[in-house]
């Protein structure tokens, strides 16, 4: 929801979530989470939702959330957890790949990189929706209109100028002012 109107309650919700569920269901020794809380009653075994069915695992939904909060607020914990439960999964989705999607976008987006795009300024939102006129899986975006304290975000508003900045791990190109101009750099 963050990524298409540039709300910053949305991503500051989901970190809040995710950050919930790392102290309350996460299990440090299989590096994957609990369907339960440590908070809820105890049961005689707690279980932990793998393979993706009708809808996706809990698991491999928290596995893609920690790698997306990753990439907007600089989290490495979040992609380091993120890498390992992917690895945990990686001899199952290779078995039985139909039961496992989910996980395999996660796995595209390892194997394939992700861009970063961070469009800052006044034309932030319309530079967005220019950009989504072309249908690229591997990119998560960050807008803002003014300052943000979203790590990708972060200094890079100007009062000038709207500018659009294509990342990876990290590291950006030269900042461009129009969307055609960040598209080139994605797809090229």
């Amino acid at each position: 929801l963050y990524q298409e109107t540039f709300d910053e309650k949305w991503i500051l919700l989901a970190k809040k979530l995710v950050d919930y569920c790392l102290n309350h269901f996460f299990d440090s020794k299989s590096g994957m989470f609990f369907y339960t809380s440590d908070l809820d009653a105890k049961l005689i075994a707690r279980k932990m939702e793998l393979h993706d069915n009708v809808i996706p695992s809990s698991n491999s939904s928290m596995a893609n959330n920690l790698f997306i909060l990753s990439k907007l607020f600089y989290e490495d914990n979040y992609l380091e957890i993120a890498e390992q439960m992917l690895t945990n999964s990686l001899p199952k989705l290779f078995q039985n790949g139909e039961y496992y999607s989910n996980w395999a976008i996660l796995f595209a987006r390892f194997a394939y990189g992700t861009y970063e795009v961070a469009l800052v300024g006044d034309k932030a939102f319309k530079h967005k929706k220019l950009i989504d006129k072309v249908f690229i899986p591997n990119v998560v975006y960050a807008g803002s209109e003014g300052e943000s304290n979203i790590a990708l975000l972060k200094r890079r508003y100007s009062e000038t100028k709207s500018q659009i900045f294509v990342c990876q791990n990290k590291t950006c190109k030269m900042p461009v002012t129009k969307a055609s101009e960040a598209l080139k750099q994605i797809l090229d």
